[in-house]
């Protein structure tokens, strides 16, 4: 998944798992967030915060898995 934020500051971002904590198999790149093997537990909805002097921004995107 991708969080994008557009501003002249610097901007740090945050990933977490709102109904849990974040896979051991995912990876945090800047504004990305990539799990390598999705597993059943991996569904649920994940939060990226972008925060740089002026303030921040939250996004929130799911992940559904048939057959969960």
């Amino acid at each position: 998944m991708q969080c994008i934020e557009v501003s002249d500051q610097p901007v740090l971002f945050q990933w977490s798992k709102l109904d849990g904590t974040l896979s051991s198999a995912a990876r945090v790149d800047s504004g990305s967030l990539e799990i390598a093997s999705v597993a059943a537990d991996d569904a649920g909805r994940y939060q990226c915060r972008a925060t740089n002097s002026a303030g921040y921004s939250d996004a929130v995107a799911e992940i559904i898995l048939a057959g969960t």
